[in-house]
């Protein structure tokens, strides 16, 4: 995956198209202000991926630490590591005498970072299945095997093709899939649009929703209407040292956003792109979004000062939480058939649809495969599509009605070998306003999804039930 791929999939949710227009003036303050707030780039980068699982694969082959003979070179490989050659290839072509000496700087070098991770995986992944010493294992490399791996480890004893291990540097995540793709997997919603290989950008789901439904536009546009009326209402009282507060007060960058305020509410109008003046009583969901950017930018900045910051809990959030969780509870219950909180048993039809959801979320391919990352701090098996298939399971969903963002936390239980319940894993589905405009100024999306692997004590439930070892 290229650093631009990595790029969208992390931020194509803060841009309308899923991208940045350049020729769209929002677009690139959008992007500007991403780039500021990572320090110009934050995500995982093929140098950090290729060490990090070339480094762990010398791990378990039986490298002993030693990071100065990384640095200068001289290291060698360890005997049991196949296909010695590529992996030497790799490493020098990230780590030679061009290499920036912050990235390998002992403590806080990001390189040594990768290789102080790699033993942590190594050791756990040795003590977890139950071998003794090094043994044999190797990289994947897109000219080798075709499997859901990043390293294969050769345990005596078992397959002789060996065990897939998917590494994830630093604290990781299993697979983060759209809220559109979510809630139509779960819910079977037909209709609903979702991001595929051949079509990536589809519309917001709060878009399709309203597109065709009159009372759901309206609630919508009550919602947007409720915010900018909240603002107008109280940024007369803004003040403190808060640091919010004083981006408001006093912007970097010498923008007054009381006087952007002050002038909408005594003309009681406010600009739209390629319209000119509206008044703010006929304002709409849509209209909003295309207001001029240092207005969005002057509603977003007071909304997060004192004193709005503390009263929007009790005088705007409920009235957002009525008007998106009622378009999107009326939405997915009459197409689907499903109450929020209902619980989706495995055995019902709606149950069996949903298989294939459990297997995305979790990654399952044709055969099974081991998951590691947070230096050992996240472990499991991830079953073969065929053990899913054979999973007795409930899904437990929990709707927060009255939450300023659209929640569902989802809980999956499966029936162990015993037949008792135990929880498999959780995670959610968390829909908020993410626009750099602030409320109302784009759709709604994914805020960054929960994934907890349910444990007995130490033991992980997902290897209990499919007899993992």
């Amino acid at each position: 995956m290229s650093v631009f791929d990595k790029f969208f999939e992390r931020y194509s949710y803060k841009f309308p198209k899923g991208y940045p227009d350049f020729t769209n003036k929002q677009d690139i303050l959008i992007l500007e202000n991403i780039l500021d707030e990572i320090g110009l780039f934050e995500v995982a980068t093929p140098d950090t991926e290729d060490l990090h699982e070339i480094l762990t694969a010398m791990f378990v082959a039986g490298h002993q630490s030693d990071w100065d003979s990384i640095v200068d070179g001289s290291y060698e490989l360890p005997s049991k590591l196949r296909n010695k050659d590529q992996h030497r290839n790799l490493i020098n072509k990230y780590i030679n005498k061009d290499t920036p000496d912050s990235k390998l700087k002992r403590g806080t070098g990001s390189y040594f970072k990768l290789y102080k991770d790699a033993k942590q995986i190594a050791d756990k992944l040795k003590n977890n299945l139950g071998y003794n010493g090094p043994i044999e294992s190797e990289r994947v490399f897109a000219d080798g095997k075709k499997v859901k791996a990043d390293i294969i480890i050769y345990q005596p004893n078992r397959d002789k093709e060996g065990l897939g291990i998917s590494l994830k540097y630093g604290k990781g995540q299993f697979n983060s899939l759209s809220p559109n793709t979510v809630l139509k997997s779960l819910y079977s919603l037909d209709d609903l649009q979702v991001p595929t290989d051949e079509k990536k950008k589809v519309p917001g789901i709060l878009s399709q929703v309203t597109k065709d439904n009159k009372d759901a536009e309206e609630s919508i546009n009550m919602g947007a209407k409720a915010y900018v009326d909240f603002v107008l209402d109280n940024y007369q009282d803004i003040k403190g040292d808060g640091k919010k507060t004083q981006e408001y007060l006093n912007d970097s960058k010498g923008r007054d956003f009381k006087s952007t305020l002050d002038k909408i509410k005594k003309a009681g109008t406010i600009p739209i792109k390629k319209i000119g003046e509206i008044p703010v009583k006929d304002l709409t969901w849509d209209l909003w979004r295309k207001s001029e950017n240092d207005v969005q930018k002057a509603f977003s900045k007071a909304y997060n000062a004192q004193p709005l910051s503390t009263l929007s809990s009790t005088e705007y959030l409920p009235k957002k939480a009525k008007a998106i969780n009622t378009v999107m509870k009326d939405y997915i219950e009459s197409q689907s058939g499903i109450k929020l909180n209902d619980v989706i048993d495995g055995k019902s039809d709606e149950g069996k649809k949903i298989k294939q959801f459990l297997a995305v979320i979790l990654g399952s391919t044709d055969k099974s495969y081991y998951y590691i990352g947070d230096g050992g701090g996240k472990v499991t098996f991830i079953p073969s599509l065929e053990r899913l298939d054979k999973l007795e399971y409930y899904i437990k969903p929990k709707y927060n009605e009255s939450s300023g963002n659209f929640i569902i936390d989802l809980i999956v239980y499966g029936k162990a070998p015993g037949g008792e319940w135990t929880e498999l894993f959780s995670t959610d589905v968390n829909l908020r306003f993410s626009g750099d405009g602030g409320q109302f100024t784009s759709d709604i999306s994914q805020k960054g999804s929960t994934f907890n692997i349910g444990k007995t004590g130490d033991e992980i439930n997902i290897n209990k039930l499919f007899g993992f070892k």
